[in-house]
């Protein structure tokens, strides 16, 4: 088997465009066929595209030895804390305040994908490379799992903004950064919100061109850079000081007419992941199984997500149609 993402890694440090270029560069090992022609740059690209939260949460590899990462959970000092010292008192003792942390053990599981692909599909596949296909497809199921199991625990955070028959706007999205600025969240933050709540009639977006919007919230008005590139590109990367994401993974909230997302800093979320080679914690593989004149395309993820400190997030509830 030859490992064609041999880097995911580097798409959690280099952001959304992630490290497709070096992924150019895989070696198949001489693999016969078409299934030699497998592109691990088309892969990676793949996965850069269908999931957004491996850069968004604290993400822990598994030691050598170990299939489970331990997080702490730092006890939350309150500004009450401190101690001002009257004048002409500076070398007075001041009382010890307590302070604890939590131990949270996570457990990496194996997220996996097996196709069977025979000759006959591939030699009939228009396109060119349909490998490079079938193994885009693989990597895209395995990457929307991992943007699956992290959407699933947006519910479950401790705050919560928005509801099921108001649309998404400016100032409920600064409700939620208020709150976790309230919980001693440290930024940067980032909101993941299902496409039709951030587009269309019941989206932020439509705030754009309301002229009573653009009174009150300048950093939507045609005369600022956000209401321009909205208006340029139909998208914008960062409102408020929050990187904004969407994912079709974004959960039903009362019905399929509402969604909930959420906005967050890292420490809301945790995933613990197992280093398989080269830095990476995700794969795609290729098996030759001749006597069925066929090829497996496997896509193995090695992670699991959890909640890490609840209350440095909050969720988001918008109707979408």
């Amino acid at each position: 088997m030859n490992y064609l993402l041999n880097n995911i890694q580097g798409y959690v440090h280099n952001g959304y465009a992630g490290n497709h270029l070096m992924a150019n560069e895989t070696d198949l090992g001489g693999m016969a066929g078409e299934a030699a022609q497998v592109a691990g740059a088309a892969a990676t690209l793949q996965f850069n595209k269908a999931g957004v939260f491996p850069s968004l949460v604290t993400l822990g590899f598994a030691p050598s030895g170990s299939a489970k990462v331990e997080f702490p959970e730092w006890a939350k000092l309150a500004a009450t804390s401190v101690t001002n010292a009257a004048v002409g008192a500076d070398g007075d003792t001041v009382a010890n305040t307590a302070f604890t942390s939590t131990s949270h053990t996570i457990p990496v599981e194996r997220n996996s994908i097996v196709l069977s692909v025979s000759d006959m599909t591939v030699h009939t596949a228009s396109g060119g490379n349909a490998m490079a296909s079938f193994g885009e497809i693989a990597g895209n199921a395995v990457a929307a799992e991992f943007d699956n199991e992290c959407c699933n625990l947006l519910d479950n955070l401790d705050n919560a903004v928005g509801a099921a028959t108001t649309s998404l706007a400016f100032s409920t999205m600064m409700q939620a950064v208020a709150l976790c600025e309230a919980n001693d969240a440290m930024r940067p933050y980032a909101m993941v919100v299902h496409p039709q709540q951030y587009y269309g009639t019941f989206g932020i977006t439509s705030e754009i061109g309301a002229l009573a919007t653009e009174n009150s919230v300048g950093a939507l008005s045609g005369g600022s850079a956000v209401g321009d590139q909205i208006r340029s590109a139909g998208f914008a990367s960062v409102l408020g000081g929050v990187s904004v994401y969407t994912s079709p993974q974004v959960v039903d909230g009362a019905d399929s007419n509402d969604k909930k997302g959420g906005l967050f800093a890292k420490s809301a979320l945790a995933a613990a992941v197992k280093d398989t080679g080269g830095g990476s914690f995700i794969n795609v593989e290729l098996e030759r199984n001749a006597p069925a004149s066929s090829t497996y395309v496997v896509a193995n993820g090695y992670f699991s997500v959890a909640e890490l400190v609840g209350e440095h997030g909050c969720v988001v509830q918008s109707e979408i149609a």
